[in-house]
């Protein structure tokens, strides 16, 4: 990905992300499909860097987590926009979500 890339182009590869390869189609036909994560301006309302998260999508972080933890308030998004933003290891931020998910308090 381009180091510039333009929040259409962001917007693009979000929203190629939120199903499972495949199941955009059959989304609209049975509501046994759901997204990964929320619509994108959701996300964007919740404050995720949309640019960043697009980055960080094409580097390998784990859709269905990112989907996971956006449903907790608890979940910091300056940090982890920050962390998308870095030179940190997608693994290393993948890792950081399952530790939140695996927490007794977010159950």
């Amino acid at each position: 990905m381009p180091q510039t890339v333009s929040l259409a182009q962001a917007t693009e590869i979000i929203q190629a992300r939120q199903y499972r390869q495949g199941e955009r189609v059959m989304a609209r036909y049975t509501n046994t499909i759901q997204p990964l994560f929320s619509d994108v301006d959701v996300i964007e309302r919740r404050g995720v860097d949309l640019v960043a998260l697009a980055g960080a999508l094409e580097r390998g972080l784990d859709a269905k987590l990112f989907g996971e933890v956006m449903q907790f308030r608890a979940w910091d998004i300056d940090e982890f926009n920050l962390f998308i933003r870095s030179t940190v290891g997608i693994e290393t931020i993948n890792n950081g979500m399952r530790l939140f998910l695996a927490d007794p308090r977010h159950w």
